[in-house]
């Protein structure tokens, strides 16, 4: 953690950075194992914790899913999307264990006090299995803004439903400017609401005893979160763990 992010003093702040430095770190190996072919699956140590405390488990003593159970979800989902620098060119990639014809691309440029400076779409889209989707040069994009203050969020469509969704930083997290996030709560049915922001927020995370079906998500301008509570609920993002 010393590492990647200053060390929180507080407990809870401690306790939260700690799963989500977790999830990133084993995010790029499951990121590996998929990318090649003769690894066919993945386990982790470990899966559940059979003693209260802060620990590496993807699920705590009390049977509450921590972040990596959540990035492990999205990992090893059918479809997973991801970007990387090479070469000072930003690779998007995809991850798929199946055949897929006419989906689309939407890569968008966000600015960290919630702008959106720049989008760019693909359409009919077909692809058999891992795939490279886009390559944007790196120079084109922070033609828009310093590296610290950017963040490319992209998404991949197949008619109206969402395969896959991720997020690129051109620095550390820990470097990146962040601005506090308002979020907004609206009431959309009995037992859900949706949650938006007016600034960039990585791994908003709801106070709720609730078992969430999406958790530790990134939430953006333009984008709304469904989460299954009945009211509205604390929420806690990167942002107030670095600043």
């Amino acid at each position: 953690m010393e590492r990647e992010f200053d060390i929180p003093e507080d407990p809870y702040d401690y306790a939260y950075l700690s799963q989500i430095l977790q999830a990133r770190g084993l995010t790029i190996a499951f990121i590996s194992h998929r990318m090649n072919e003769f690894c066919y699956g993945t386990l982790f140590w470990q899966f559940n914790e059979p003693w209260p405390g802060i620990n590496w488990a993807a699920v705590d003593y009390f049977g509450k899913p921590k972040a990596l159970y959540y990035e492990a979800k999205r990992c090893f989902a059918p479809q997973y999307i991801f970007a990387e620098n090479i070469n000072e060119h930003i690779e998007i990639n995809l991850l798929s264990s199946e055949a897929l014809d006419s989906i689309e691309l939407i890569v968008k440029l966000f600015s960290t006090n919630g702008e959106k400076l720049y989008e760019l779409r693909k359409m009919h889209i077909s692809v058999n299995g891992n795939s490279s989707l886009m390559d944007i040069a790196e120079s084109k994009l922070l033609d828009y803004g310093k590296k610290d203050e950017l963040i490319l969020y992209f998404v991949i469509h197949q008619k109206a439903w969402i395969l896959a969704e991720n997020f690129f930083t051109f620095v550390p997290l820990s470097e990146i400017k962040l601005q506090k996030p308002d979020f907004t709560f609206t009431q959309s049915s009995k037992g859900f609401v949706e949650i938006k922001t007016d600034k960039p927020a990585f791994y908003v995370h709801p106070h709720t005893d609730k078992t969430l079906q999406n958790d530790y998500f990134i939430l953006l301008p333009g984008m709304q979160r469904t989460i299954e509570v009945d009211n509205p609920v604390e929420l806690r993002s990167l942002y107030d763990v670095l600043y």
